[in-house]
């Protein structure tokens, strides 16, 4: 996701760029959120452009923590933004 956010958040060439990361552990919860701008012109239909990545990731989620996790991916005009939560302990 990180690399994604240079990948996407940088293609255009001109205008503001923003990338931000935060990671947060607290107590066994780890929460992760990278959010980029993108191009006014990219397409909304997120379900469309998901590739094979985010599916393998949501498919890897679902054995490593089973009910103990959730990935929120969205978009908003010129935003772009990845939700992580992890419940580390059982």
């Amino acid at each position: 996701f990180v690399e994604n956010s240079f990948k996407h958040g940088l293609q255009g060439g001109t205008g503001k760029v923003l990338i931000e990361i935060d990671l947060h552990v607290k107590a066994s919860d780890l929460e992760f959120r990278v959010s980029n701008t993108c191009r006014p012109g990219d397409s909304l239909n997120l379900e469309k452009r998901q590739g094979i990545g985010i599916k393998n990731t949501r498919q890897r989620l679902d054995l490593l923590y089973p009910g103990r996790h959730s990935l929120n991916i969205s978009r908003e005009k010129e935003l772009f933004e990845v939700s992580l939560r992890l419940e580390l302990k059982q």
